[in-house]
């Protein structure tokens, strides 16, 4: 079971209660995040990105709230979607 959903993303963005444009640019703020965390990276890696993705001209790409803290914020919000999937699923068994 992939943990990196779309449906996943949505559930957060409910809770963060952020705007269309906003909500876009959340997403590649957790697929980031996701990504530098199932490879076992450390955090410090997320805010030194944002360069990199400036450069690249990554669509979507946040242009504030792009630090540490809110990766963060945003970590402690995908472990809870996550932990409420693994609770549904075992109480399904």
């Amino acid at each position: 079971m992939s943990l990196c959903h779309r449906w996943a993303f949505k559930s957060i963005l409910k809770e963060v209660q952020c705007h269309v444009g906003e909500a876009n640019w959340k997403v590649v703020q957790m697929k980031t995040l996701f990504h530098i965390l199932a490879h076992g990276c450390p955090m410090l890696e997320y805010e030194f990105l944002y360069e990199l993705f400036v450069n690249l001209q990554v669509p979507n790409n946040p242009t504030m709230h792009w630090f540490n803290g809110i990766g963060w914020i945003l970590v402690e919000l995908m472990y809870n979607q996550i932990q409420a999937t693994i609770i549904v699923a075992i109480q399904g068994a």
